[in-house]
């Protein structure tokens, strides 16, 4: 019988002074405790950026349209539906504010801009070598669901996206 205990104390002897699988564990504990919260930050980034990207491209179509003529300024059905188009019916909704039209006298020699003019009403006269100059204001606005919710950071990402335009 004592050639068995023996056995048994030097095979567990062996198995406790080995360390070969001890990498195995460091790497999982690296992996769930550092790498898996930086992916999961990383997917919450990217879907931000993406609706973000989205954001932008319906701003771009909307205001491309109001400026390509000045009745196009004021329809609102018509700014909104290329908005809508270039962002896409997949969620998160996106909600539209204005167009927003604002006039100012600005100087025709050397070329104004809406922060060196002077507020003005529509249709008003401007003084000599001035020319009134509509901009149209457009919103545009989302709240991204994020994917991954940590505790106390949210689970929602407000994001928007405004330009002014001068119509022609």
């Amino acid at each position: 019988m004592r050639p068995k205990i023996e056995l048994r104390d030097s095979v567990m002897s062996r198995l406790l002074s080995q360390n070969c699988g001890s990498i195995s564990v460091e790497a999982a504990l690296v992996i769930s405790l550092i790498l898996l919260p930086l992916l999961l930050g990383l997917w919450d980034y990217t879907t931000v950026l993406s609706v973000q990207a989205r954001l932008d491209e319906a701003l771009n179509a909307a205001i491309e349209y109001a400026d390509a003529s000045g009745a196009n300024a004021t329809n609102t059905a018509g700014i909104s539906q290329a908005a809508t188009s270039a962002y896409g019916s997949t969620s998160p909704s996106m909600a539209i504010s204005g167009p927003t039209l604002s006039y100012y006298c600005i100087a025709v020699s050397p070329a104004g801009t809406r922060a060196s003019g002077t507020d003005a009403e529509a249709g008003a006269d401007c003084g000599s070598g001035e020319v009134l100059a509509t901009y149209a204001t457009l919103s545009l606005a989302t709240t991204v669901p994020l994917p991954v919710s940590a505790p106390g950071l949210g689970s929602t990402f407000a994001l928007s996206d405004n330009a002014t335009v001068r119509v022609q």
